[in-house]
Order: structure tokens, then C-alpha cells, then sequence
């Protein structure tokens, strides 16, 4: 199991739980790069459903 975590100023921390690394890896850059780009939603509440 793998579990990141983004951090970043101005945004709510984020994690999620991952079978692989490498989905972790690829959540965490997807994540992160929304942040930047200002497209970032908070999906966290609509995935536990």
C-alpha cells in the first residue's frame, strides 16, 4: 500500500490510499499539477461515496 501526501501553501492537505507506488506517484504529480495550474478540485468527499 502507498500513501501520499501534497502539501501546498494556500491548499488544503491531501491523501489518498494505492495499491502500487506507482498509481500513488502518478495521483500525487496529477494532484499537485492542478494545484499549480489553479484547476484543482477537491474531490475527497464525492470518492468515499
Amino acid at each position: 500500500m502507498a500513501l501520499p501526501v501534497v502539501r501546498k501553501t494556500g491548499w488544503p492537505t491531501n491523501a489518498k490510499t494505492f495499491r502500487t507506488k506507482r498509481d500513488a506517484e502518478d495521483w500525487a504529480r496529477r494532484t499537485e499539477d492542478e494545484m499549480v495550474r489553479g484547476v484543482y478540485i477537491q474531490r475527497s468527499g464525492s470518492e468515499r461515496m
